[in-house]
């Protein structure tokens, strides 16, 4: 189990759940968001919206102390990136104790991007990972956070 992230559900019984993976945690400025936390965030938030994201992605930006949010949808002109930000965020804070003390002292507002599913696959395509045993990263580091950016410069 090294390199995963665990949840204890009963310490009398012994009993844990494999909630993640420590290279998909983000935390910028003490923050400590899991995969599970946004996983569940973005859940949510996507049902209340009656909207289906289908591939998102983060990636810190350490200068602004920020993260920038990717969703993937096939709808994206009928997606309010701001709500949608908003919801994700507020939703982040019930979850996670770190997160909502980070979003008041340190981590400024995070910047929501919509893009058409495609442009994740079309990245993916561009590294030569096109195929279903490839995964988008969800917490991108900063290496693949800066060939990120500069692929949608494009």
């Amino acid at each position: 189990m090294i390199g995963d992230l665990v949840r204890f559900v009963d310490v009398s019984e012994r009993e844990v759940i494999i909630t993640g993976r420590i290279k998909q945690f983000l935390s910028l400025c003490g923050e400590h968001l899991t995969l599970d936390n946004i996983n569940q965030a973005i859940l949510a938030v996507s049902q209340d919206l009656s909207i289906e994201i289908t591939e998102f992605s983060i990636g810190a930006d350490e200068e602004s102390s920020l993260h920038h949010w990717y969703f993937g949808t096939n709808k994206p002109e009928s997606v309010d990136a701001t709500t949608l930000m908003h919801l994700i965020d507020k939703k982040l804070g019930e979850l996670n104790d770190d997160y909502a003390y980070a979003r008041k002292y340190t981590l400024k507002n995070p910047v929501p991007h919509v893009l058409h599913t495609d442009q994740f696959y079309q990245y993916l395509n561009s590294l030569g990972k096109a195929g279903s045993q490839t995964k988008f990263p969800r917490v991108m580091k900063k290496d693949q956070f800066e060939q990120w950016r500069t692929f949608l410069e494009k």
